[in-house]
């Protein structure tokens, strides 16, 4: 809601852990994710800014394999995180509109983002959604790994090899907290595969006086 983007365009509260890249649409979409971020931090610019190549001037056409549907999953909680995401895709979508002279023609070269309140039409198909999309974006708020739906959906993604974009929530008056804490709420396994690919440790608490401070290891 408005309320929402009004208090994220304040504070630059959401960190990035890029899991995996392995093609060209997936960087660009995770440098999206990474600009959408640092747009946390500042006010609303009035200019209307958009991704564009550096040798043409135009926008990027983004293509998909054969057999995927969306470039990118957006994995989330409701209870937590579906105002957050609204704005992400809104945001993604406002970098790139598209290519094109008419609106079909943009609506169409656009790329093509999976949310659930957009595209969702029967929950026990979330794992054939997940399979159809070029990439996952976890984000990553308090209860994720405590919902049955975001345990499929994370599940399908590392079983079908996603690369996976995690975007954390540390405000916690929007359903954020510590990464420490919210990974602690992800199974053994799923760790395993998510947070530590190569097996090193992910994170390493040190407590400071009157809290403590997390220092992350960003995976490939």
């Amino acid at each position: 809601g408005a309320g929402c983007e009004r208090g994220m365009s304040r504070r630059a509260l959401v960190n990035i852990l890029i899991i995996s890249c392995t093609s060209g649409v997936v960087a660009l979409l995770a440098l999206l994710a990474a600009t959408l971020c640092h747009k946390y931090a500042k006010a609303r610019r009035k200019a209307k800014q958009a991704v564009l190549l550096r040798g043409s001037g135009g926008a990027p056409e983004l293509s998909l394999a054969e057999g995927l549907q969306y470039h990118l999953f957006l994995s989330h909680t409701w209870a937590t995180g579906q105002d957050q995401v609204a704005l992400m895709k809104r945001r993604l979508l406002a970098l790139m509109p598209g290519r094109g002279r008419t609106a079909e023609a943009r609506q169409r070269s656009a790329p093509k983002i999976f949310r659930d309140v957009d595209d969702l039409q029967d929950t026990d198909a979330l794992e054939g959604y997940v399979a159809s999309s070029a990439c996952v974006l976890i984000f990553l708020t308090r209860g994720y790994f405590l919902s049955p739906a975001c345990l499929r959906e994370a599940r399908a993604a590392v079983q079908a090899n996603k690369p996976l974009i995690i975007v954390h929530e540390a405000d916690t008056t929007k359903g954020g907290g510590p990464l420490a804490e919210l990974i602690a709420e992800c199974p053994a396994d799923l760790v395993r595969l998510i947070f530590r690919p190569r097996g090193e440790p992910l994170l390493e608490e040190k407590e400071m006086e009157g809290g403590s401070e997390a220092h992350g290891d960003q995976a490939d």
